[in-house]
């Protein structure tokens, strides 16, 4: 057996070169397979493969598991834009990395983001994580309260917060923090959706989700009886086909007599107080103001 035979028959996200010794890998072989990069060897006796995400290899690197909103990403969830690698680390761990920084980076600026908390259930060493339970409880605290609700959206939009996983999440949370939960929407269709929808209620507006018109189909939010408001996001709507079908769709809804706010990704992310002016704005406007 190889040395890649035996990382895939060890199962696991990562495997040390004990375990590659144990299933008949001699030292040679290791170091071949990481000449032709069917292994990478990320932290002196701990290998990965080269295709696996980069920030649960980063958080290997530095000596722990992907946490938080990385450990979140590695199950399809949002990610923040411009995240940083999270890792979770036992108390015991010692010999601790630093990540090379790019050249742009200064080098006083954090390259990880590190969590010590006591874990409510096992690591997922396929994936080199922390469990799903785990990763939502770190997101709620640690990330800002939209950003949070945005993770747990998707979370919940993946069918990845159950009822067992919503209750193990909750059990461990003070009361401030198990609030969170009761803004979660999974109908939303994007991160920036969800937090465009929390700006709006925060500011005492009734704004639906994923409402379909007629003849249209289904618009992001919609707020009143005439206001729509369209969340662009980088995944949906940056291609010029995408953008076409966007502007065609948004001729309709204004020909029907709907108002249409558009948002685009650094808006929705940035410029909440100019969201809500518009959105606002728009509202004056259907009620004749």
């Amino acid at each position: 057996m190889d040395a890649l035979q035996a990382f895939r028959a060890a199962g696991q996200f990562s495997v040390r070169t004990r375990d590659l010794r144990e299933l008949g890998v001699t030292t040679r072989g290791i170091a071949a397979a990481v000449h032709r990069g069917d292994l990478l060897r990320v932290r002196i006796g701990h290998y990965a493969l080269p295709g696996d995400p980069a920030h649960h290899r980063a958080a290997l690197r530095v000596g722990g598991v992907a946490a938080c909103v990385t450990a979140a990403a590695g199950h399809g969830m949002w990610l923040p834009p411009d995240a940083l690698p999270h890792v979770w680390l036992e108390c015991t761990a010692s010999r601790l990395r630093e990540l090379p920084t790019r050249r742009v980076i200064p080098h006083d600026e954090p390259t990880h983001v590190r969590h010590w908390s006591a874990l409510m259930e096992p690591l997922d060493l396929v994936r080199g994580s922390v469990s799903i339970v785990d990763a939502l409880v770190q997101v709620i605290r640690c990330q800002p309260r939209y950003e949070a609700i945005a993770v747990l959206d998707s979370a919940a939009r993946l069918g990845l917060l159950d009822a067992r996983t919503r209750a193990r999440v909750h059990a461990v949370l003070t009361p401030g923090e198990g609030a969170l939960l009761q803004h979660l929407d999974g109908a939303a269709g994007s991160g920036t959706e969800s937090i465009v929808r929390m700006v709006l209620r925060d500011a005492g507006l009734a704004a639906r989700t994923q409402v379909r018109v007629e003849g249209v189909g289904i618009v992001d939010l919609m707020v009143g009886a005439l206001v729509i408001v369209e969340v662009d996001s980088k995944q949906w709507h940056g291609s010029a086909d995408q953008q076409s079908r966007d502007y065609d769709r948004d001729l309709e809804l204004v020909a029907r007599g709907y108002i249409v706010v558009r948002v685009n990704y650094h808006q929705a992310l940035h410029d909440h107080p100019g969201v809500l002016r518009a959105v606002l704005g728009a509202l004056a406007t259907s009620r004749g103001e």
